[in-house]
């Protein structure tokens, strides 16, 4: 039930990185004025794409919803923070399609990418880190007065369940039996805690003091697995306040617990790009 034409453009935009801006200038033009078109090669070079918009027509086609009642499960937000460009970054989604668009370095891809990571278990890499982040994670560490608090990259994702969900699937995340709060948040991060922040301080006064001529930069680049762990929970969603609480949750240690309630499908367009 989704437009052809929103469609087309969506799997162009995969094909070629370059045609969201040059759709974005010329908003009138159709897709078949892109130059550099390759929308021939698309069927054989894109199949994949297109087999998963058959899935989730498929999908959609059973219907989530019957009147105003959620029957089966889906994700309504999204909340990065200090993940390359999204320094404190939240995204609402729609019931159905959700197309993120902008130009070019703009955080799109990171969006999808730090998804991949956490669901699809990736290695955090010291490029994912926020700039600013790390710039404000040397300030804390040269501040004799800092109080610490726990820090790092986050990601939660805000599910809400329906009457035809199974229960097996669902169970191990419930942090409430309140019937009305029909919501599951997910909670990654790969976090800084007070033991390692003195760690990581006391390991980078002691690099200073042999007079390398490296930054912090350089030594955070090449240390920070020493420091970062990885922590999954499902957190209590405060219905009044329409937001996660996270004083209170469950630690979730299978990831197959996660895969069977929420599964990622990832089709990266090679590319390089800046963390600005």
């Amino acid at each position: 039930g989704y437009p052809t034409l929103a469609l087309i453009e969506a799997i162009m935009t995969i094909a070629n990185s370059n045609y969201e801006e040059w759709h974005s200038a010329n908003p009138d033009n159709s897709y078949l004025d892109f130059e550099g078109n390759e929308i021939k090669k698309i069927s054989k070079k894109f199949s994949n794409v297109i087999k998963y918009i058959r899935e989730v027509s498929n999908i959609t086609s059973l219907s989530t919803k019957d009147g105003n009642k959620l029957l089966c499960r889906e994700i309504e937000k999204i909340k990065v923070e200090n993940f390359r460009g999204l320094k404190n970054f939240s995204i609402d989604l729609e019931d159905e399609l959700s197309l993120i668009v902008g130009k070019n370095n703009v955080g799109k891809t990171s969006v999808i990418e730090i998804l991949n990571k956490f669901l699809n278990k990736n290695t955090i890499e010291s490029e994912d880190f926020n700039i600013e982040y790390v710039k404000e994670l040397e300030s804390h560490i040269k501040d004799k007065d800092y109080e610490f608090n726990n820090q790092g990259i986050k990601l939660i994702i805000f599910i809400r369940y329906g009457e035809n969900d199974n229960l097996s699937n669902i169970s191990r995340f419930l942090t409430t039996l309140d019937v009305e709060n029909n919501y599951i948040i997910l909670d990654f991060e790969y976090f800084l805690n007070k033991e390692n922040f003195d760690n990581l301080k006391t390991d980078f006064n002691k690099f200073i003091e042999k007079k390398n001529n490296k930054d912090f930069e350089y030594f955070f680049k090449h240390n920070y697995k020493k420091y970062f762990k990885t922590i999954k929970r499902s957190l209590e969603y405060d219905i009044e306040k329409k937001e996660e609480n996270q004083e209170i949750y469950i630690d979730i240690e299978n990831d197959k617990e996660i895969n069977n309630l929420i599964n990622m499908k990832y089709i990266s367009a090679k590319r390089a790009v800046d963390n600005k």
